[in-house]
């Protein structure tokens, strides 16, 4: 999100720009612990969004950089 008063400090937002990589991405989360967001409205298509909060442990975020490594 590119306009800063629409960001939020808890939650990341990320684009991708092809249509079947956002579904690839889906598609490979559902065999792991990961659980992505989808975006609203127009960015429905073409967002992900990934929890920022406090609860996650550092073991978590290796996880979730293991698997974008593996994309």
């Amino acid at each position: 999100i590119s306009n800063k008063a629409y960001q939020s400090p808890t939650v990341l937002t990320l684009k991708v720009n092809n249509e079947e990589v956002l579904k690839e991405i889906f598609k490979r989360t559902e065999s792991t612990k990961i659980v992505l967001g989808k975006g609203y409205g127009e960015w429905k298509s073409n967002t992900f969004r990934v929890a920022n909060f406090p609860s996650h442990t550092e073991d978590d975020i290796g996880q979730l950089l293991s698997f974008f490594s593996t994309l």
